[in-house]
């Protein structure tokens, strides 16, 4: 049925890779839970890619104007980068590799924030202090995200 859905979205005219985010991301998910953590990750990755492809990787903070008309026409993009981020942070953790995970993790916090500044989003660093036996500061983060 993804295929299917990806095979038709790729035929519609103006079609654009970044288009392709939902697809992959639930392509990704099942081989999640299927245990397939490279094939998973290749479709998060994908996804990634596709959206800074065209949207491009770097914000510009310095200049006010610029950020601000690039947050407005970005609102849809920067959530979904941080999606892909904490998604393919989450393969890591389950790889047990807990450096990469938090790299991933960083970014996707620092993706949200600046789309969304006065809200919490740090479900999975408590998840991943837990992991790796850092409870107080597991517990710091799991109390800041409600």
């Amino acid at each position: 049925m993804l295929e299917t859905s990806t095979k038709l979205r790729q035929g519609l005219p103006g079609f654009k890779k970044s288009q392709l985010y939902n697809a992959l991301r639930c392509k990704g998910v099942l081989h999640k839970k299927l245990g397939d953590l490279d094939g998973a990750e290749e479709c998060f990755q994908e996804a990634l890619k596709n959206l800074e492809d065209e949207f491009g990787k770097d914000i510009p903070m310095n200049n006010r104007f610029v950020f601000q008309q690039f947050l407005k026409h970005m609102t849809n993009m920067l959530p979904r980068t941080a999606v892909m981020l904490k998604e393919i942070g989450g393969v890591y953790y389950e790889r047990k590799q807990w450096d990469i995970a938090q790299e991933y993790y960083d970014r996707s916090l620092d993706t949200m924030r600046q789309v969304y500044p006065d809200e919490p989003h740090l479900d999975n660093f408590g998840s991943l202090h837990f992991k790796i036996g850092l409870c107080e500061t597991e517990q710091g983060y799991f109390e800041s995200a409600r």
